[in-house]
């Protein structure tokens, strides 16, 4: 997820018309300390992997985009969530 072009070729090779995003980086367990040791690589696969998948899903002409958004993303979008909607879906249009 952190090579900006195999991702983008990814997505433009696969034509899809939609893109779900939920990366993670969570421990087989969950404990304190292993929430910790994970929270580094989570952190920037969330943030630097999903800005890849985002504009690899641009660069493909994909639709639409579903995945959990942070706050970051939802600036650079302008996202304006929707009312009730906004709790069950954070699809979001991402074509240019």
């Amino acid at each position: 997820m952190f090579d900006t072009e195999a991702v983008k070729a990814a997505v433009i090779h696969a034509q899809s018309e939609v893109v779900i995003e939920q990366l993670t980086a969570l421990p087989n367990t969950y404990t304190g300390e292993s929430m910790s040791a994970a929270a580094p690589l989570n952190q920037r696969l969330r943030q630097e992997g999903g800005a890849n998948v985002l504009a690899a899903a641009q660069a493909a002409g994909v639709q639409r985009l579903r995945g959990v958004l942070n706050a970051k993303a939802k600036r650079e979008l302008n996202f304006q969530p929707r009312p009730l909607q906004w709790m069950v879906d954070t699809t979001v249009a991402c074509a240019s």
